[in-house]
């Protein structure tokens, strides 16, 4: 996952990942699946102003975390 998920929103591609995975990271555009299940992974239509919204705003987050703590 550590390059997964830059690569994903540099390119503006929604992460697919088991639906515990996301319950840590709390990514609003992903795509979830049930780990051991049969049931298929439901593909949507990319909608990229969501993700770049989604983007802008863990930008923000990490920004602020680090000005915290480089004074």
């Amino acid at each position: 996952m550590s390059g997964c998920i830059p690569l994903s929103f540099s390119m503006l591609v929604p992460l697919i990942l088991s639906k515990e995975t996301n319950s840590y990271y709390q990514f609003k555009n992903a795509i979830e699946y049930v780990k051991d299940s049969t049931d298929v992974i439901e593909l949507k239509d990319i909608d990229y102003d969501e993700l770049k919204k989604e983007r802008s705003e863990h930008i923000e987050k990490n920004n602020a975390l680090f000005d915290s703590l480089m004074p």
